[in-house]
């Protein structure tokens, strides 16, 4: 009796076994045959996606964008007519109109959504490509183009070098010196690194004294041809259902002194814009102005 019992036990746990192989070999062909067909979206769950993009969108702007702070501004107005065309949009280029509608009410170019589609153009205010030296003097005046001087010490350390020790050479007796900071493409890290200390190394030569950049520069503002815009501060980025980038402006800069610098800009003493007339004859009318000004100024 009791090696029948024995073997009956013996049987079950094989077939037991037997069971929870075959159960895994099941569950494991489902699961492969599940990866192997991706389950496509609903237009529902597309929609469900974009609505949550829409509130994570509102939420870090709420808490982070300085204009909130200091503008009245009806953050929650914007969000509540926005709800209707986002759960609307049936493209990527509908969901972004709608989501711009609301970033449209900070009043701040550098918060938007944006599909990116290619190169940007170049600004109107940029200068024209030259071939003369980064630093030269001319009529007694120095010209030092700073951003391509930054370029030159990104490729040659050696070459820079001897930039500024053309600089060094001609600050002592030149009658002004204009730098020239523009650029006609975006800087990357390495080229800023050579501009800052560019400008850290000759600054202080030209006022006998220490410069801090960051609040000195807001003490310059005439040499600015043009307002700014206004929208510095870093750039906070996030990504929305369906790859859709948005930036905003993630924190409050002001004048050294306190005042509004944000939406307001560094405004100039004297106003240049580059003109048609100017570009067609290739000439670089914002430096020119500042030739002209610092030869009608300094002492003769």
């Amino acid at each position: 009796m009791k090696a029948r019992r024995f073997l009956a036990n013996q049987l079950l746990a094989h077939h037991l076994k037997l069971t929870a192989l075959l159960l895994t070999l099941c569950l494991t062909a489902q699961a492969q045959r599940l990866s192997q067909t991706p389950v496509q979206p609903s237009a529902d769950d597309a929609r469900i996606a974009r609505l949550v993009g829409l509130a994570k969108v509102w939420g870090a702007v709420k808490y982070f964008h300085p204009f909130l702070a200091y503008r009245d501004i009806d953050w929650d107005k914007a969000l509540v007519e926005t709800i209707p065309k986002v759960g609307a949009a049936k493209t990527p280029q509908e969901y972004q109109a709608a989501v711009n509608q609301m970033l449209a009410v900070l009043g701040d170019k550098s918060t938007r959504a944006e599909i990116e589609t290619g190169t940007k153009a170049a600004s109107p205010n940029q200068p024209a490509a030259s071939a003369k030296e980064p630093v030269r003097v001319e009529d007694g005046l120095l010209l030092i183009e700073a951003t391509r001087a930054a370029r030159t010490g990104a490729q040659d350390i050696n070459a820079f070098r001897r930039l500024l020790g053309k600089i060094d050479e001609s600050i002592p007796t030149a009658k002004g010196v204009v730098i020239d900071g523009r650029d006609a493409v975006q800087t990357d890290d390495y080229v800023a690194y050579f501009f800052d200390g560019l400008l850290r190394q000759i600054l202080p030569q030209m006022l006998d004294a220490d410069v801090t950049l960051g609040s000195t520069r807001y003490r310059m503002h005439n040499g600015y041809p043009t307002p700014t815009t206004g929208a510095n501060g870093d750039v906070t980025f996030m990504v929305l259902p369906g790859n859709l980038p948005v930036t905003f402006t993630g924190h409050n800069v002001r004048h050294a002194d306190g005042r509004q610098l944000q939406r307001v800009g560094i405004q100039p003493a004297i106003r240049v814009a580059p003109t048609i007339h100017g570009v067609d004859a290739g000439h670089d009318e914002v430096l020119d102005r500042a030739v002209k000004y610092l030869q009608e100024n300094v002492k003769k």
